[in-house]
């Protein structure tokens, strides 16, 4: 059905002028985010694209070809919990011949091309701010426990603000390396979230919420938007406990989903979660969300390295050891080697 098959080592304009008005694009196809993987995680993204009668670009598979732990991989798209390919309303997936697509091929999302192999590790949580009439409903959506830690929190004294200078973005940075140390999980580049200043926080795409005690910052969240929906996409706390008891995570995260009903988004997505991080799932389904599952595809069987996988039974317990410098230096190498 398609006359071509051709892989851009970059992404044409052209394909952003063409792609940006198909069903199912995200923030995740923008040009934007892809600076974000390429400056602030050294990942660059290119794409397969399907033409029919030469030039009708119909079909847009973005992805990095990179290696992994486990070997050479392609994938759409690294850092990224949920993207896919595009494609003109016109066509199929179903008439996509799957011996064009790259060998050891990861795409994170379930779709139906023939030949794929779909394997599920992880769920996807949502909530829907359709039909929500007012702050009360929206509070009500929120389990019990979770709204007597807000309320906690005004009482001990803390506040959270929206953060809009980029020197935030690095303290929020310094946190998220803290966090992931405690959870035993690498960190990310430490240019990754001054890249997502730069490139979404500018054009209204990225919001920085921070909480602090006095001028101590001890929690934030870090949301995504684009049309109708915001995401969930990075979260970070103290670890000491005072915090953790005076619901400093939650405060965080209600002044971020109110913020998001003010503005009238119809959509909140929580993000992935490890089919086997039980608590992690449950704590998105406290604030109202509803967790699917979410299988992704392979063009051959995919080789486990996450959560179910080397990196838990043996990396976990000595990442937790490390001295925080050491951590912060060379976990971003294996981040970029993993994802």
């Amino acid at each position: 059905m398609f006359e071509k098959y051709i892989y851009h080592k970059e992404v044409p304009e052209h394909v952003y002028r063409q792609i940006i008005n198909w069903p199912g694009f995200n923030i995740y196809h923008t040009h934007l985010w892809h600076e974000v993987l390429n400056k602030g995680a050294g990942q660059k993204v290119g794409g397969l694209a399907a033409y029919r009668n030469d030039d009708d670009l119909v079909f847009w598979l973005p992805m990095v070809k990179k290696w992994r732990i486990t070997g050479r991989a392609s994938v759409c798209l690294p850092l990224t919990d949920k993207v896919g390919p595009l494609h003109n309303p016109d066509i199929q997936l179903q008439d996509i011949d799957i011996k064009a697509l790259p060998k050891n091929l990861e795409i994170h999302e379930n779709i139906a091309i023939p030949g794929t192999i779909h394997a599920t590790s992880s769920t996807n949580t949502t909530l829907s701010l359709k039909d929500i009439k007012d702050e009360t409903e929206l509070l009500q959506k929120i389990k019990p426990a979770i709204r007597r830690k807000i309320k906690k929190s005004f009482k001990a004294g803390l506040r959270c603000e929206l953060s809009v200078s980029q020197n935030s973005y690095y303290q929020f940075s310094e946190l998220q390396a803290i966090t992931r140390k405690r959870q035993g999980s690498p960190t990310y580049p430490m240019n990754f979230f001054n890249e997502i200043y730069n490139q979404l926080f500018q054009e209204n795409q990225a919001k920085l919420f921070l909480v602090k005690d006095n001028d101590k910052i001890v929690s934030g969240v870090l949301f995504l938007y684009y049309g109708d929906e915001a995401i969930y996409a990075y979260g970070a706390s103290n670890e000491e406990d005072y915090y953790k008891t005076n619901g400093a995570n939650q405060l965080a995260m209600w002044t971020a989903i109110l913020d998001v009903y003010n503005n009238g988004f119809q959509y909140l997505d929580f993000g992935t979660s490890s089919i086997h991080h039980h608590n992690l799932m449950r704590y998105k389904e406290n604030w109202g969300g509803i967790s699917n599952e979410l299988p992704y595809t392979y063009t051959s069987t995919p080789k486990s390295i996450g959560h179910d996988g080397l990196l838990t039974q043996i990396g976990e317990p000595v990442l937790r050891r490390l001295p925080l410098p050491v951590f912060k230096r060379i976990t971003p190498i294996m981040t970029k080697l993993i994802v």
